[in-house]
């Protein structure tokens, strides 16, 4: 089932679908959420793997515990920075959204954020998100 041997797996269409970039693509092309073009799909996979970058010191959380390691290797000045510019960009974000309509970028985003807030709490993150 695992083509690289590891995970994550997901089972779908009678399909095994591994490596998260490529289960990322298939869900949100099937599902229509990366947009109507080949720009908008590139802006959502963009947003996807900064994303994912910035989830890197939250996956190291459950190893350690240590919720000052992960505040200070959680670059949120960059993210959130970069994020924000990209949904005020108005030659593609429209109505608070990364390509003008929902998409797989928002989700992205949301599961980060998400997944911060769980790690840090609800305080630090609202200092962290502070504008």
């Amino acid at each position: 089932k695992l083509a690289y041997d590891q995970l994550p797996l997901v089972e779908m269409d009678g399909l095994n679908l591994v490596q998260s970039g490529a289960q990322f693509r298939y869900i949100a092309d099937k599902f229509h959420l990366r947009g109507s073009n080949v720009k908008e799909a590139y802006l959502v996979d963009v947003v996807y793997e900064g994303a994912k970058d910035a989830r890197g010191p939250l996956g190291s959380y459950p190893f350690h515990l240590d919720v000052e390691k992960v505040i200070e290797g959680f670059n949120a000045k960059r993210y959130f920075g970069r994020w924000e510019q990209m949904l005020s960009d108005e030659t593609c974000a429209k109505d608070g959204y990364f390509i003008g309509t929902p998409s797989a970028a928002e989700v992205a985003v949301f599961e980060c954020l998400e997944f911060l807030q769980l790690v840090v709490g609800e305080e630090k993150f609202k200092e962290m998100t502070k504008p």
